[in-house]
């Protein structure tokens, strides 16, 4: 059975969205759509008439934080298996950022596996951004199923568009108020970093 899957990408200057068809033999693009954003209007409002105008109705809505929303950490750990980082992750993520434990919602990406551990990128997230932000899909009609950080996305397609990645590659997202920069060697993400400055 073909499932519906909306990518969305709520930049300052415009709305996006991916839509795909997925079945268990293949996927395919159903569409591609932008808009520009108005500033002096409703965020709420804006995501609404977007929805209803490219009929962006999905079985699984995927959506992404801005990356200077949440605070994000690389971490050596000395475990390879997920149920160890899972119980970890949080306290070593509590001594290095200035929120409370109960007050935010982390999460993370393993980024590699070695003989002694793995590295990982760990993601906190205020509890608050991210209520706000799932209910601002919510108020818009959406049904959102998946949150992720703006910057780890793309990571992903560079396999699939044949990038070469053997040596240092720097990815650049310039948007209109805030710059992301990833720094990978030989295929692994080496370093992140998110500037509120376009």
């Amino acid at each position: 059975m073909a499932r519906r899957i909306l990518a969305l990408d709520i930049g300052a200057y415009s709305l996006k969205a991916a839509l795909m068809e997925s079945t268990l033999r293949r996927s395919r693009v159903l569409g591609l759509f932008q808009q520009r954003r108005d500033p002096e209007r409703s965020l709420i409002d804006q995501l609404q008439e977007f929805r209803t105008a490219h009929a962006l109705e999905a079985d699984t809505t995927l959506s992404c934080l801005p990356g200077d929303a949440v605070s994000l950490r690389f971490l050596e750990l000395p475990f390879t298996r997920l149920r160890q980082l899972e119980q970890t992750v949080p306290f070593e993520l509590s001594s290095q950022i200035p929120f409370a434990p109960d007050a935010i919602v982390t999460d993370f990406h393993i980024v590699q596996r070695t003989g002694s551990g793995s590295t990982i990128i760990a993601v906190a997230a205020p509890k608050l951004t991210l209520t706000e932000h799932l209910d601002m899909l919510t108020a818009a009609g959406f049904n959102p199923t998946s949150v992720n950080v703006e910057a780890l996305p793309p990571l992903a397609l560079l396999q699939f568009a044949g990038v070469d990645l053997s040596g240092s590659t720097a990815l650049l997202d310039i948007g209109v108020d805030r710059t992301t920069v990833l720094l990978i060697r030989d295929g692994v993400l080496q370093g992140l970093r998110t500037l509120s400055i376009g």
